[in-house]
């Protein structure tokens, strides 16, 4: 562990890991590399520096090459008044982790787009008094115009320290959805059996309410607890849990250049996260080109796109596998899984993420509900391991 500037006060706060004391840092074994400041830190498995393969690359000696951090208050941020609704900003940070040669290569420290053994952990600090439950965690950016997006990104919060697992540096921020001390749900969601895990993604921003008169997926709009309705019984389409799915796992927004499918529109508000799933391989269109955002998703499909998100964020087989094999899961329809989905649905079932009905049933055909997405998402979200 690195600790830096303890007895300094200031908005930006660099460490340098020279070569020499990296190659230290290496040669003793550490397994994970921590460097901390009172801003917040960085934390990195010292396995995924892959320092002699970048040095062959740049043709330098690896003793040159070093490792930088920094990180400042974004005190712009702070000032601005269009955070989401009902949310105060409590900290706002931008985060920089590189390697660096002396003869000026760089390379930021960043995930890779096809896996999840590329998220970084960013060190966050909130005051002690604040609810983690309250909580989310947003990556910022502004596009050409000035306007500013808000991506939830993966987080969790112990005490003081909120560890986020971001895909690259940038700016950050957490924002605290208790501040105003108003206990903020969907109108439709009372007493409801998922109520808690609707409440919990919705804190988070990973699910949104929708327009209660939209009867499609493209006339649904963005909409958060504000708009009091989340209508848990209706059925989630392909287009719904993509954006789910993209928010769950802080994934970026792909390049919009890229094809996307026949019937998704430029213009829909979900072809941003159509793509982005679509390209990270969590859920797939037809072979006739076409993506099909209106159709509902059935249980068994689900199961196939968790899995794949479970691995995506670094759940090994040997993760699922000790979990599935300890649990005895017996459906009582089972042979009614299609074989695509079987080994999906044993492992989600063993993990306790998707279960079956009181007379012990999966369901496979059966389309999914709002509220039963939800529910999925919560319980995957306390099984990633984001390695």
């Amino acid at each position: 562990m690195i600790r830096a500037g303890e007895q300094v006060e200031a908005r930006t706060y660099e460490v340098h890991l020279n070569g020499e004391a990296l190659g230290a840092v290496l040669n003793d074994r550490i397994r994970t590399l921590r460097v901390e400041t009172p801003q917040g830190g960085y934390e990195v498995a010292t396995s995924r520096l892959s320092l002699q393969k970048l040095a062959d690359t740049w043709q330098v000696p690896v003793k040159q090459i070093s490792l930088n951090f920094s990180i400042t208050s974004n005190e712009e941020l702070a000032k601005r008044l269009d955070v989401p609704t009902g949310r105060k900003l409590l900290q706002a940070l931008d985060i920089t982790a590189e390697l660096r040669s002396e003869d000026g290569w760089k390379q930021p420290l960043a995930g890779n787009g096809g896996s999840g053994s590329g998220y970084e952990r960013y060190l966050l600090r909130v005051p002690a008094t604040v609810d983690a439950g309250q909580l989310a965690v947003v990556k910022v950016s502004t596009n050409q115009v000035g306007q500013v997006s808000y991506q939830p990104v993966p987080f969790h919060a112990v005490s003081e320290e909120i560890t986020v697992y971001g895909r690259s540096g940038g700016t950050y921020a957490v924002l605290d959805g208790g501040a105003s001390g108003e206990v903020r749900s969907f109108m439709d969601i009372s007493g409801h059996w998922a109520q808690q895990d609707i409440t919990r993604l919705a804190t988070r921003l990973l699910v949104t309410g929708t327009h209660s008169i939209a009867s499609t997926a493209s006339a649904t709009r963005e909409r958060d607890l504000a708009n009091v309705h989340f209508e848990p019984e209706g059925q989630v389409r392909r287009s719904e849990l993509a954006a789910m799915l993209v928010r769950v796992l802080g994934l970026e927004r792909t390049d919009r250049t890229l094809k996307s499918f026949d019937d998704v529109l430029t213009e829909s508000w979900y072809a941003d996260s159509v793509r982005t799933a679509a390209a990270a391989g969590l859920i797939n269109g037809y072979a006739d080109g076409s993506f099909r955002p209106d159709t509902p998703v059935s249980r068994e499909e689900l199961a196939v796109i968790i899995e794949r998100a479970l691995r995506f964020a670094g759940n090994t087989e040997e993760h699922a596998g000790e979990v599935s094999e300890s649990i005895s899961v017996s459906l009582s329809d089972a042979q009614k899984i299609s074989t695509w989905a079987a080994p999906a649905v044993k492992t989600l079932s063993g993990l306790g993420i998707m279960k079956g009905d009181e007379k012990g049933r999966f369901g496979p055909a059966t389309s999914v509900t709002r509220a039963e997405a939800a529910a999925v998402l919560s319980r995957t979200l306390d099984k990633l391991h984001w390695d």
